[in-house]
C-alpha cells in the first residue's frame, strides 16, 4: 500500500470560463479536452444531453439547471475522490445555507436534499493516460430554476429547485451562483496518495 501525503486543492482559481449551449456532459468534454487546457479551466453548459452522476447514475440537466466542471489538476497525484466529494459537497451545501437561508441537507457523498427531494450533485473523474493520472475534474449539478420538468425525479420523488424553495418569482442568476460558489471555496488540505 503506498504512503499518504497531503495534497494541497487551493481556492477555485479560476484560470478561464468556457460556455458551450448544449454538451453531452460536461465532466466528458473536460476529460476529452484537458490536455489542452489550464489547471482551474470552468466548463459550464445551459443544458447536457446526457449528464453523469455517481457509478451509472444519470443527471437529468433541463434548461435552468446549472452545470459546470472544474480541471482541478494535472499531474501525477491522485486525490482520494471520496474526500473530495464529500468536502465540495459540504462547502456547497453551507454556502447555499448561509446565502438562501435554507435547510439544505449533506447526504454523503455528494449529494444536497431538501425535505428528500435532490438538489445537488457532485462528480469527480480522474483521467489516466495508461497507468498514470493525468488530470482531476470537479463536475457539479444545481438545480436552480423552476424549469424541472415532472421528468426530473430522485427515487420517484420530484427534484427541488432553489427557485420552488425560494418561491421566486424571477429567475435566479446561476452563473453569478456559480462564480460566487467556486470563489468562496477556501483553502483545504485533502489526502492524496502518491
Amino acid at each position: 500500500m503506498k504512503d499518504s501525503a497531503v495534497c494541497r486543492i487551493e481556492e477555485m482559481n479560476i484560470s478561464q470560463w468556457l460556455y458551450r449551449e448544449k454538451l453531452e456532459s460536461t465532466n466528458d468534454w473536460m476529460k476529452a479536452n484537458h490536455e489542452q487546457l489550464t489547471v482551474g479551466s470552468c466548463l459550464y453548459a445551459q443544458t447536457q444531453t446526457k449528464g453523469r452522476g455517481r457509478g451509472s447514475n444519470q443527471w437529468q440537466s433541463p434548461e435552468g439547471g446549472l452545470y459546470f466542471s472544474v480541471l482541478l489538476s494535472k499531474g501525477p497525484e491522485l486525490p482520494n475522490i471520496e474526500l473530495l466529494m464529500s468536502h465540495f459537497s459540504y462547502h456547497a451545501m453551507d454556502f447555499l445555507n448561509k446565502r438562501y437561508q435554507l435547510q439544505i441537507k449533506f447526504k454523503a457523498p455528494n449529494d444536497l436534499h431538501v425535505n428528500g427531494r435532490k438538489l445537488m450533485g457532485v462528480l469527480i473523474d480522474n483521467v489516466f493516460v495508461g497507468n498514470f493520472l493525468s488530470a482531476c475534474i470537479l463536475g457539479v449539478g444545481l438545480n436552480v430554476n423552476d424549469c424541472l420538468k415532472t421528468s426530473v425525479r430522485w427515487h420517484d420523488r420530484p427534484a427541488a429547485s432553489l427557485q420552488g424553495l425560494l418561491k421566486e418569482e424571477f429567475h435566479l442568476d446561476k452563473n453569478q451562483l456559480m462564480v460566487e460558489m467556486l470563489e468562496s471555496y477556501d483553502n483545504h488540505d485533502l489526502i492524496c496518495k502518491i
